[in-house]
């Protein structure tokens, strides 16, 4: 048997009558063609009858050049979920990107530009403007250090390019 923790995941699909959760397993495994992981998302396909719409995102995304190391899409399946035998639906199964799965080294403190990887949050996170409370940094964990500049500068260059 594989042990995990559950929690649900989601804003606004938490709204829905069906839910998508998180996985924590307590030791990583191998599944499908996915990289040995600790993290899973079963998310629901509430919203898309067809129940594809997002891995053929993600599987076309992936297609423009799999060799790139950079690429952070995750793998995922089509599956049925049942939970104590009571069938629950069709789901999506699917990595998590986090710095595992991106393979960041770890944070030293002497190093000047560390891998870094933020997650939006919330409506004010966008690609036209920049609101760093619409931003939370997953790594390196921000209690180490807070590394904003990458994502800034990003900002600052698409002005840079709009006003061109």
């Amino acid at each position: 048997p594989v042990y995990c923790n559950v929690k649900l995941r989601g804003n606004t699909s938490l709204h829905y009558p069906k839910k998508s959760f998180s996985l924590k397993l307590h030791q990583p495994i191998k599944i499908f063609d996915f990289q040995p992981t600790r993290r899973l998302n079963l998310v629901c396909t509430y919203r898309d009858s067809t129940h594809i719409k997002e891995k053929l995102c993600y599987d076309l995304f992936r297609s423009f050049d799999e060799q790139n190391p950079y690429y952070a899409t995750p793998k995922s399946r089509i599956v049925e979920l049942f939970l104590n035998h009571e069938y629950q639906g069709i789901y999506e199964l699917a990595e998590t990107i986090d710095a595992d799965h991106l393979n960041f080294e770890s944070y030293h403190p002497l190093d000047p530009h560390p891998d870094v990887l933020y997650k939006a949050v919330g409506t004010g996170a966008n690609t036209k403007y920049w609101h760093q409370k619409s931003y939370i940094q997953k790594a390196p964990d921000p209690r180490q250090i807070e590394y904003w500049e990458p994502l800034a500068f990003l900002f600052l260059d698409q002005c840079r390019q709009t006003l061109v």
